[in-house]
């Protein structure tokens, strides 16, 4: 399984990668493969997506955009 998308393939060469719904299905499970395999190191997704991701991390930084305070 190749991804034909030539940015994803320059990032799995450093060891990085992104997650992101408007993937192609392919991608997205190549990038999981090479993440639960330890290919890539560094995995850039949505807050969301992190969730479905699913796969153990070293460690996880979730960005907020917005704050939203309930009273």
């Amino acid at each position: 399984m190749k991804s034909r998308n030539k940015q994803l393939k320059e990032l799995f060469a450093d060891g990085f990668s992104i997650h992101h719904a408007g993937m192609l299905r392919q991608d997205r499970n190549l990038v999981e493969k090479y993440f639960a395999a330890g290919h890539i190191k560094v995995l850039v997704c949505t807050a969301t997506l992190a969730w479905g991701v699913n796969l153990p991390a070293h460690a996880v930084v979730i960005k907020v955009c917005r704050v939203y305070w309930c009273s």
